[in-house]
């Protein structure tokens, strides 16, 4: 399909900010190539690229990436069939969403993993070792947000980002 391509073009254009400042895009770039990897169903390449955009996004404090890379990892091994990984996952995401205030993925999150008990795996937000804190202010685009909202009209990933002018008018 027509998404495909212009999703390629929107991951090698990723590539370039990442390349000229990976402070701010390569997480989300590593992110976008995992979900690739997750779509031509090569999970051990997607764990990498998850693992990549999870060491980049924790150096950054970037922490509604990785809130986004823990969950998606937390479905792609539901979909493997790996329930202790995935609910450990969904923990995860979970913790760093209650860091910076995503109360309503959380709800998301417990009604997507329905064995996930968030209170048994809470991380103390206190720990003076917790590379996490409250002060990211970045936007997470990762591969399946980026397909609807091309599904859903967007024509340009400059108008997605602004979240202005590249809606079409159809």
């Amino acid at each position: 399909p027509a998404a495909f391509g212009q999703l390629r073009k929107i991951i090698r254009f990723m590539k370039k900010r990442a390349d000229a400042c990976p402070a701010n895009f390569k997480s989300a770039y590593l992110l976008l190539c995992a979900g690739w990897m997750v779509y031509k169903h090569k999970t051990q390449e997607a764990l990498r690229y998850y693992q990549e955009a999870e060491k980049e996004a924790e150096t950054y404090n970037q922490l509604n990436i990785l809130s986004v890379i823990h969950q998606r990892r937390a479905e792609l091994y539901q979909q493997e069939g790996m329930q202790e990984l995935s609910l450990y996952y969904a923990a995860q995401a979970y913790q760093t969403n209650e860091l910076w205030g995503a109360s309503a993925v959380n709800q998301q999150l417990l009604q997507r993993f329905p064995g996930f008990r968030p209170a048994e795996t809470r991380r103390d937000t206190n720990d003076a070792h917790n590379p996490l804190s409250t002060t990211t202010h970045t936007t997470a685009l990762d591969l399946q947000s980026i397909l609807k909202a091309l599904e859903n009209g967007w024509n340009s990933f400059e108008g997605l980002l602004s979240g202005s002018s590249g809606h079409s008018t159809r």
